[in-house]
C-alpha cells in the first residue's frame, strides 16, 4: 500500500503590492531571496499570497509567475484582489 505524504504548511508569506513595474520587480526579487536564503528542512516551500489592487493586470501576474516558476515549479503563488486606498507614496530613495 502506497503511503500518501502530506506536507503540512507551517506558515505562509504574504505581501501587498502596488500595480507598478517597480513593485513587480521587487516582488520577484523578494520571492527569489526567500527561496535562496530561507530553505525549509523538508524541501517544501512556503506558499505565497500576493494581495494587489484593481489595476493589477494578467500581464503583471504572468511576469511574476514566469520569472519565479522557471527555476522551481513547486512554489505555490496565489493572487488576491484587495480594495485599499492610500495616499502614501513610495520613497524614491528606497531600494
Amino acid at each position: 500500500m502506497q503511503q500518501i505524504e502530506q506536507i503540512q504548511v507551517r506558515g505562509v508569506i504574504v505581501t501587498l503590492i502596488r500595480s507598478t513595474n517597480r513593485s513587480i520587480f521587487l516582488t520577484i526579487n523578494m520571492i527569489h531571496s526567500i527561496i535562496q536564503f530561507y530553505p525549509t528542512n523538508n524541501g517544501s516551500r512556503y506558499p505565497f499570497i500576493i494581495f494587489h489592487d484593481e489595476n493589477f493586470t494578467s500581464v503583471m501576474r504572468q511576469q511574476i509567475l514566469l520569472c519565479v516558476l522557471k527555476n522551481d515549479k513547486t512554489i505555490n503563488i496565489s493572487f488576491e484582489l484587495i480594495n485599499f486606498q492610500t495616499t502614501v507614496q513610495p520613497s524614491d530613495k528606497s531600494r
